[in-house]
């Protein structure tokens, strides 16, 4: 999933709706890229960057959960996904914050 994207989609649009309107892209399609079932074409990815005003490279990337053998490991594993979750939204934040300056 992209979960970048999505976060900066429901922080900048509000939905994945309303910014499949803005993007001109059909909804469905939308939500394929967003779960990382499909890739964008390079329009796209161009508008979506535009639309969302961040980084290709973080916006596009790709977040998948490995599988934890142990019990130790899993807690781990939840740690890190939390700090990843923490940083992007910080940088969604600092975005926003910047956006309005």
């Amino acid at each position: 999933m992209r979960t970048n994207l999505k976060m900066a989609i429901e922080v900048r649009a509000g939905s994945q709706l309303a910014f499949a309107k803005a993007a001109g892209i059909h909804p469905v399609r939308l939500n394929r890229i967003v779960k990382g079932w499909i890739e964008p074409s390079p329009a796209e990815r161009a508008r979506f960057v535009e639309l969302l005003k961040v980084d290709a490279t973080w916006l596009f990337r790709i977040v998948t959960l490995p599988t934890a053998p142990a019990a130790t490991t899993a807690e781990t594993t939840l740690t890190e996904i939390s700090a990843q979750i923490d940083g992007m939204i910080r940088t969604i934040e600092t975005a926003s914050e910047t956006e309005k300056d």
